[in-house]
């Protein structure tokens, strides 16, 4: 291979491609036939093997590589990393993608957590508003916590999430009663609705429903984030609310951020959907692997095929993030753990990176894990996370 035919920048940013499978037809036949010039042909070795063979510009640059690679052993050693199949854990610890969009190799260097105080992931501090105004912090050691009788029982499941028995499958419209779960940030929650639906709410959110739903619809009102599995029910549409926003399914999956106030984002994993922006907006339709984002105000709707565990990944523990900046990771950050965050340097905020993290109970085992794909500094102190240049 006429190395000069292939910049480090363009290999490293074809392999990587080839592991997201984003590659189109042309560049996956440039990356085979990179690979066929270079004699090498599968796994860590062909990364290493490849870049090696292009990396040949000064003795710093080979320095540098060395060092990118003892912090990949390093990465796979600890198990930092989950694996989005081998090929995607090695792009995500060998790559970042800096702000002016160019790949670069990962220095060897330690993460820097500064002043480092243990903050955890909390469990408790959610509340149950029942329709008569009465407030109950799901945090105690109580399993049952209302008995209706004639109606539900309400029970609190010991793994962290809520159940609604229903001796009724609907009533009329003037006897429906609202609840409302409210999530705080730095925890999360399940609830099992009387309808069979299933709801994993994220930090930072709340959901309204009613105790038993209605003879003609089953409508909810959500802010924040939400993954919901809808229960079947062909006469009965499943209507979620946010503001002038509205979506209609009648069984389905899919996850729904409305944690903007003026961006909606419906990511459908199965089934379908119809959604509006707001009253006046026409009806969109989604189908399973897309993404539809909505401008509350204009009315304006996007759609777009996306890689849905990005958006989902959430609910079971992790974040997955795809050319993500550093400011969207540390809102997540912010949400999860109940922390301020703030940016020493506005430039930090653009820094982008490619990576699949578990949601770890401390944070700082997170911010080791960016630290070490990256030159930032965080300094954690009375729950606020500070980030800077290292």
């Amino acid at each position: 291979m006429k190395r000069k035919g292939y910049s480090l920048e363009h290999a490293v940013d074809l392999i990587l491609q080839h592991w997201l499978r984003k590659n189109d037809a042309v560049e996956e036949k440039l990356y085979r036939q990179m690979l066929e010039k270079t004699g090498v042909t599968d796994g860590k070795e062909e990364l290493e093997e490849t870049v090696r063979l292009l990396q040949h510009r000064d003795i710093q640059a080979e320095r540098r590589q060395e060092r990118a690679y003892e912090a990949f052993s390093e990465a796979i050693r600890r198990q930092k990393f989950r694996m989005l199949g081998w090929w995607c854990g090695a792009a995500v610890i060998i790559l970042l993608v800096g702000v002016g969009g160019s790949f670069s190799l990962l220095r060897d260097k330690r993460a820097v957590v500064l002043q480092n105080e243990m903050i955890v992931a909390q469990s408790s501090k959610v509340y149950l508003t029942m329709s008569d105004g009465s407030r109950i912090g799901l945090d105690t050691d109580k399993e049952i916590l209302v008995v209706d009788e004639e109606r539900l029982k309400v029970v609190a499941d010991s793994n962290g999430g809520l159940r609604y028995v229903n001796k009724q499958k609907s009533v009329s419209e003037a006897e429906i009663r609202y609840n409302t779960l409210t999530i705080p940030r730095g925890c999360e929650y399940f609830i099992l609705l009387g309808d069979g639906t299933k709801v994993w709410l994220e930090a930072d959110s709340y959901l309204e429903y009613p105790e038993t739903f209605g003879e003609d619809k089953r409508e909810v009102r959500l802010k924040g984030e939400a993954y919901f599995e809808v229960a079947k029910d062909s006469l009965r549409p499943f209507i979620v609310r946010s503001g002038a926003y509205r979506m209609q399914v009648y069984g389905t999956e899919f996850n729904l951020n409305t944690s903007d106030e003026t961006r909606v984002q419906l990511v459908l994993v199965k089934g379908s959907v119809g959604f509006q922006a707001n009253e006046s907006a026409e009806e969109m339709r989604l189908m399973p692997g897309q993404l539809g984002e909505s401008n509350v105000l204009t009315g304006e709707c996007q759609i777009e095929n996306v890689d849905i565990n990005r958006y989902i990944s959430w609910k079971d523990g992790y974040i997955i993030f795809e050319n993500e900046c550093l400011e969207s990771i540390m809102e997540k950050i912010s949400r999860w753990y109940d922390v301020d965050v703030f940016f020493e340097n506005e430039d930090l905020k653009s820094i982008s990176f490619y990576g699949n993290l578990e949601r770890y109970k401390d944070v700082n085992e997170f911010l080791k894990c960016l630290g070490k794909a990256s030159d930032v500094c965080f300094k954690v102190k009375n729950k606020t996370i500070v980030v800077g240049k290292q």
